[in-house]
């Protein structure tokens, strides 16, 4: 009668380590092991559903680790994760329709607090500029907010930008903010992080939605142009854009028409002087320097699912995340410098913003 017991004992047990497992484990099981480099995929969810995730990848053991805030916290992230950025020891998570930035230490991804954004501002991209000073654009709010990546703690509700803010950078002592307003906005905000005041605007092109720098330091955005569905008259192209930082003004235009190229939607920069953007034909590559196609159709493909780039500067590998269904597991790939696959592993729901930390 004991062994009897004991046995349903062992097999209750079973099935509750095989319970988690399914509903938030590790894919290859454990805890998480270190690694030269990390590599983190935030998995958006499903809109309502509160089910967006966190997927880890280690390129040296070619191994996922899916849902790896869930493991660690015994709780889902919330509702729409659409963005993380790492600074320190810690990941800023982005959580949209939940209205915070899930803070994580990334030894563990055991939540290490919670920076609360007031109201219903959608908070959408972040960067970081100090330890005192990080910054979260608010995609339905027109403005950003700032908060103490070290307290946690907001220390101003709102500085007003441009419309629909979505894509922003801290680089060289500036804040830089992409005003899209879904096409009815075409400029870049600067911040000045001393004063948290907007000291210049620049016009760029119509709905800019992602910024990054380049090798000669110099920044580049993304401009998804006009959509107009039931109206294809009022449609506008996108177009590339390059402003130089020291003046603040505009250096460079890639026009994209749209017979060619649709609307450009993913935008990933390397640092080796290209910059690659999802296109009509696949993922164009882009000379930075003189802004000038090198191949339209770098990477061919027939999906129109891909919801997510970034380039790995570090190993020069560039990250595609599709989102497949919009409902089941999503899938990353893994391009070289030559546009070859290296490697394919799953995601989350949605995956979207991908970012990397280098030990």
């Amino acid at each position: 009668m004991k062994a009897i017991t004991a046995l349903l004992l062992l097999l209750l047990l079973l099935a509750g380590v095989n319970s988690c497992s399914k509903t938030g484990g590790i894919t290859d099981g454990g805890a998480l092991p270190g690694a030269a480099q990390s590599v983190y995929i935030m998995n958006e969810g499903n809109y309502g559903k509160a089910n967006a995730s966190l997927t880890m990848y280690l390129p040296d053991s070619l191994k996922a680790y899916q849902d790896v805030y869930f493991t660690a916290n015994g709780r889902n992230l919330g509702d729409v994760g659409n963005d993380m950025v790492i600074y320190g020891k810690y990941g800023y998570i982005v959580v949209n329709n939940s209205q915070k930035i899930e803070v994580v230490l990334l030894e563990t991804m055991k939540s290490a607090g919670t920076i609360t954004i007031p109201g219903t501002k959608s908070p959408f991209k972040a960067a970081i500029f100090s330890d005192t000073k990080g910054y979260v654009t608010n995609l339905y709010d027109n403005s950003v907010t700032v908060f103490n990546p070290t307290t946690f703690a907001v220390v101003k509700d709102r500085i007003p930008v441009g419309l629909n803010p979505q894509g922003i950078i801290s680089f060289n002592g500036r804040i830089y903010v992409c005003n899209s307003g879904y096409g009815a906005d075409s400029t870049v905000s600067v911040i000045d992080p001393l004063t948290d005041t907007v000291v210049k605007t620049i016009v760029v092109g119509k709905s800019p939605s992602e910024i990054d720098y380049t090798m000669d330091q110099k920044l580049v955005v993304k401009c998804e142009g006009v959509s107009s569905y039931p109206d294809p008259t009022k449609e506008a192209p996108g177009s590339i854009m390059k402003i130089d930082p020291s003046t603040l003004a505009v250096t460079g235009t890639l026009p994209l028409p749209l017979a060619t190229y649709s609307h450009p939607e993913k935008m990933a920069v390397s640092g080796a002087g290209y910059a690659y953007v999802k296109v009509k034909s696949g993922i164009m590559k882009i000379e930075t320097a003189q802004l000038t196609v090198v191949n339209a159709g770098f990477i061919p493909f027939t999906s129109y699912t891909i919801n997510g780039m970034a380039y790995d500067r570090t190993n020069s590998r560039l990250y595609v995340a599709d989102a497949v269904d919009y409902v089941s597991a999503g899938t990353i790939t893994v391009y070289d410098a030559d546009g070859k696959t290296t490697a394919t592993f799953k995601a989350g729901v949605i995956p979207g913003a991908i970012t990397f930390k280098a030990k």
